[in-house]
């Protein structure tokens, strides 16, 4: 039943061929169009170079802004 799943999740999904990304049956909330291995490496790249907080308060302004929706 792809049209019950995961409601109220963040769905994201990371294929390098943009044909499964645009699929009907999907319902994505961000369509990422790359290789897996290469989205990986950078994906832990980027995140290397940020510091401890930052993480933090990303997290703390993502629960400010789900207070202010609800």
């Amino acid at each position: 039943n792809y049209k019950g799943f995961a409601p109220n999740a963040k769905k994201i999904m990371v294929n390098i061929d943009p044909g499964e990304l645009t699929k009907p049956t999907l319902s994505l909330d961000l369509a990422i169009w790359s290789d897996a291995k290469d989205f990986m490496e950078e994906l832990f790249a980027q995140t290397q170079k940020m510091k401890p907080f930052s993480y933090l308060s990303l997290q703390l302004l993502r629960l400010k802004t789900l207070k202010v929706q609800l």
